[in-house]
């Protein structure tokens, strides 16, 4: 990605993005599975080239059993071949495409076997939702992905700076005449209120919580806490309460829930 990234993305991209790598690892074993053979009409560029490309480490491959016979590759890795492919065509060096590659494997031994995390995400997302997705490339060489939402949101709130746009989309579908994975009932994003009400299920020890939306614009989460503190001086000087309710039998305490709010802006 760019240094400053220039694209204005949709509020739950971050919480998307992390989604993904959490929580879909069969979906993403099979994209990044290496069983696929070059299929003819993929072999748009010589073994030569092939040869020239992985010695100058625009991509690594696997073959068969001792390192021989041909070259595997996975769903991502066929189309990161095809963006070489049209990389080249624009007149981009193998340099400068090693400098793109090496932006889209950024992070990638932290969410294994992914190897292009970005690319496979917005792959993921194109297979899933069916949206136009494109590729910018800038003046230094840093990349951008974005959806026609976000290139029409930034657009309407500031300039981009010059860049080449590839139609990640025509890439994907290319390679996936055939070789589409099985994967898109598999792969179910959330939007944000589901996010959050599936983070409020997992925090905390709760006995009771409640969730009002008003409209797609607020949500309100309401957790009703047994406290285990039975001191209720401490308990007034944390703060982190709405409305605390006490229980007393034979003139002691014998119980005390508090009540917090959070209101989430959509």
């Amino acid at each position: 990605m760019a240094q400053e990234e220039q694209i204005l993305r949709e509020d739950n991209f971050k919480d998307r993005y992390i989604q993904w790598f959490a929580t879909h690892e069969d979906a993403r074993s099979k994209l990044n599975e290496r069983d696929i053979k070059l299929r003819d009409e993929l072999r748009s560029f010589s073994y030569r080239i092939l040869n020239s490309w992985e010695k100058g480490g625009l991509f690594d491959a696997e073959r068969g059993a001792k390192g021989k016979g041909w070259r595997l590759f996975s769903f991502i890795d066929l189309v990161w071949l095809l963006l070489i492919r049209d990389l080249r065509n624009f007149g981009i060096s193998l340099q400068d495409i090693q400098h793109i590659y090496q932006q889209l494997t950024f992070d990638a031994k932290k969410v294994s076997p992914s190897r292009m995390p970005l690319l496979e995400f917005f792959v993921a997302q194109y297979l899933s939702e069916r949206q136009a997705i494109y590729l910018l490339i800038f003046s230094d060489f840093s990349v951008e992905f974005a959806t026609q939402f976000d290139l029409d949101n930034t657009r309407n709130h500031k300039s981009l700076t010059n860049h080449i746009s590839l139609s990640f989309h025509y890439v994907i579908n290319e390679v996936a005449k055939k070789d589409i994975p099985p994967i898109r009932d598999e792969m179910i994003f959330f939007s944000k209120m589901e996010l959050e009400v599936l983070k409020a299920f997992r925090t905390g020890d709760y006995r009771s919580i409640k969730f009002k939306s008003k409209g797609d614009k607020k949500l309100i989460i309401e957790k009703e806490l047994q406290v285990t503190d039975n001191n209720v001086h401490n308990l007034l000087r944390e703060k982190d309460y709405d409305t605390i309710t006490l229980k007393r039998a034979n003139g002691e305490v014998v119980n005390i829930n508090k009540v917090t709010k959070k209101i989430i802006k959509l």
